[in-house]
C-alpha cells in the first residue's frame, strides 16, 4: 500500500531532457517580459512615492499631523515595495545573463563537435600513403610540363656556331690589318726639320754690317 502511495518500486526517475532552443527562447522571453511587468510597476511607486512625500509636507504645513503621519506610512510602504521589487528585477536580469551565457556556451560546444566530426569524417577520406602518391604525380606532371615547355621552345634552325666563329677571326684579323696599316703609315711621316741656313747667313751678314760700322767709326 505504502509502495502505491509513494511510488515505491519504481525506477529512479529519468533526469529531464536538456531544453531545446524553442524552449530556452520562450523562457527566456518570459523573463523579460516579467522584468518589464516589474519595470512598469516600480515606476507606478515612485510616483506614488513622489505624490505620498507632497501631500505629507502639505498635512504638516496645515497642522495636520495625523494626515501626514499617514501620507509618511504610505510612503514607506511604496518605498518597500519598490526596494523589493529591485531585488527581484534584478535576479530575473541575473538569471537572463546566465541563460544568454548558456545559451551561447552551448551553441560554441555544438559548433565545436560539428567541426570535430567534420574533420574526423574528412580525415577518413585521407592517408599518408594517398598523399605520398598525389605528391608524386603532381611532381611528376610538373616535370613532364617542364620538359614539353622546353620542347616547344626550343629553335626551328639552329645556327652553325663554327661557321659564325670563323666569320668573327675574320673580322678581327680585318680590324688588326688596318691598325697595322696605320701605324706603319705613321712611322714614314717623319718631322719635318726646318733649314736653318737662312738663319745663320742672316746672322752672319748682320755682324760684318756691324764690324764695318765699327771700323767707320774708328777711322773717323
Amino acid at each position: 500500500m505504502w509502495k502505491w502511495i509513494t511510488g515505491g518500486g519504481s525506477k529512479d526517475p529519468k533526469p529531464a531532457p536538456p531544453p531545446t532552443t524553442s524552449s530556452t527562447g520562450n523562457n527566456l522571453a518570459h523573463l523579460q517580459d516579467t522584468m518589464e511587468t516589474l519595470e512598469k510597476r516600480m515606476s507606478v511607486l515612485e510616483k506614488r512615492v513622489k505624490e505620498e512625500t507632497a501631500q505629507a509636507v502639505a498635512a504638516k504645513n496645515a497642522g495636520k499631523k495625523t494626515v501626514a503621519l499617514t501620507h509618511l506610512k504610505r510612503k514607506k510602504n511604496y518605498e518597500e515595495q519598490v526596494t523589493k521589487l529591485n531585488t527581484q528585477y534584478a535576479n530575473l536580469q541575473t538569471m537572463v545573463d546566465k541563460i544568454e551565457e548558456a545559451t551561447l556556451t552551448a551553441d560554441v560546444l555544438a559548433a565545436q563537435k560539428s567541426g570535430v566530426n567534420t574533420l574526423k569524417q574528412q580525415n577518413q577520406k585521407m592517408n599518408a600513403d594517398q598523399i605520398g602518391d598525389q605528391m608524386a604525380d603532381i611532381q611528376e606532371a610538373l616535370a613532364d610540363f617542364e620538359e614539353v615547355t622546353q620542347a616547344i621552345s626550343t629553335p626551328l634552325q639552329e645556327e652553325d656556331d663554327d661557321e659564325l666563329l670563323d666569320e668573327l677571326a675574320a673580322m678581327e684579323a680585318e680590324e688588326l690589318e688596318k691598325e697595322l696599316e696605320g701605324a706603319k703609315a705613321g712611322t714614314n711621316k717623319l718631322p719635318v726639320v726646318e733649314n736653318d741656313t737662312k738663319v745663320t747667313v742672316a746672322a752672319k751678314t748682320e755682324d760684318e754690317e756691324l764690324d764695318a760700322l765699327t771700323a767707320e767709326l774708328n777711322a773717323a
